[in-house]
C-alpha cells in the first residue's frame, strides 16, 4: 500500500518577512522577525516484505538507481554508495546532466540530496514487523512529484521480489 502525507520538521527555521500564526502566514511587522519551517516536506511510503538492509542497499547504491528511479536515465558516479558531501551528476528524462550533492546520510536509515543546488528528495528505510517501510520525501513546493515517487517505490518493491 502506498501512503501519502505531509511532514513538517520545525527543527530548522529561517527568518522571513512574516510569521506563522493560528495555522496561517501573517506578514511581520518590522520590529518582529518571523520564521517558517525550512524542512516542510511531502512524503509517500510503502511497506515491503524484505529486510531493511536489502531496501537500503537498493536505494543507497548508485548502480541500482536506474532500476527504481523513474526519472533517472544515468548517474555518475555509476557505482559506490551515498555518503554525505559526495557530488556527482545525474541525467534525467528531461535530458541534461545535472550536478548533485548528497547533503545528509544517516547510515542504513536515510539520505537526502540537492540537485542543481536545489533541495530534492529524501529517502528513508525503517524496520517493521513484516520487513521494512521505505519513505521518499519531496519538498512541500513539489506536490506534483509525489506520483513519480510513488511509482519509484512500486519499482523498488518489485526489485525485492526477485
Amino acid at each position: 500500500m502506498i501512503c501519502l502525507s505531509v511532514e513538517v520538521n520545525i527543527g530548522r527555521e529561517k527568518s522571513i518577512g512574516g510569521r506563522l500564526q493560528n495555522g496561517g502566514f501573517e506578514r511581520a511587522r518590522r520590529d518582529r522577525p518571523a520564521t517558517i519551517p525550512l524542512m516542510a516536506s511531502l512524503r509517500t511510503s510503502i511497506d515491503i516484505a524484505t529486510p531493511p538492509d536489502v531496501a537500503w542497499d537498493l536505494i543507497s547504491r548508485f548502480e541500482h538507481w536506474l532500476s527504481w528511479g523513474v526519472t533517472i536515465t544515468a548517474v555518475d558516479p555509476s557505482s559506490g554508495r551515498v555518503r554525505t558531501g559526495l557530488t556527482g551528476r545525474v541525467k534525467t528524462i528531461a535530458g541534461p546532466w545535472l550536478p548533485f550533492e548528497i547533503t545528509e546520510v544517516v547510515e542504513r536509515e536515510s539520505w537526502t540530496w540537492a540537485v542543481a543546488g536545489v533541495r530534492a528528495t529524501g529517502h528513508r528505510v525503517e524496520r517493521t514487523e513484516e520487513g521494512c517501510r521505505v519513505t521518499f520525501t519531496a519538498p512541500v513546493w513539489a506536490p506534483f512529484y509525489l506520483p513519480v515517487l510513488a511509482r519509484s517505490l512500486r519499482r523498488l518493491e518489485a526489485l525485492t521480489d526477485r
